[in-house]
């Protein structure tokens, strides 16, 4: 008998260690499933070409590389490429746009143009965000070595100026 009783107390601790075991794999998984890395979505690249400013009341030539931001209405943003090196007329100015989930990546490429036409303050584009989040943008330039980084929230009325660096 007493031989029974300890086969029973015997199975029912090993039973219970074995449900403890079980319980705590089935835990581990379900936090590794929770706290796994999101998927950032697929990548879409789009092409801008500016449209260049003209030195007038509005717009000057500044010697000091910056952007400014400004928000619109339905989610389109106005950037402003300003201090543009040697940009005339006859030059032009394109992004890169590559959107990942809330990244942002612009990529500038400027053809300076004839250096006798017309100085040109810079090049302006519009991109459409889509929707009123945040986004985070890095803009560079390979060619000349300017970058910058910054947050956005893409609401109406947000106006902010950013100055690229080396």
């Amino acid at each position: 008998m007493e031989l029974f009783i300890s086969h029973i107390v015997l199975r029912v601790a090993w039973s219970a260690t074995y449900t403890y075991i079980l319980l705590l794999f089935a835990a581990a998984a379900f936090v590794a499933f929770v706290c796994r890395p999101k998927g950032r979505g697929e990548a879409v690249k789009r092409l801008f070409a500016g449209e260049l400013l003209p030195v007038d009341g509005s717009h000057e030539v500044v010697s000091e590389p910056s952007i400014s931001v400004r928000c619109l209405e339905g989610g389109k943003v106005l950037f402003e490429r300003l201090g543009v090196d040697g940009l005339t007329s006859s030059g032009a100015v394109s992004l890169a746009v590559t959107f990942v989930g809330k990244d942002v990546e612009i990529v500038e490429r400027v053809m300076p143009g004839y250096p006798s036409d017309i100085p040109m303050a810079g090049a302006s584009f519009v991109i459409d965000m889509t929707g009123h989040e945040w986004r985070h943008i890095r803009w560079s330039n390979e060619d000349n070595g300017l970058w910058c980084a910054f947050t956005l929230h893409v609401r109406p009325g947000i106006h902010f100026d950013v100055t690229l660096k080396r």
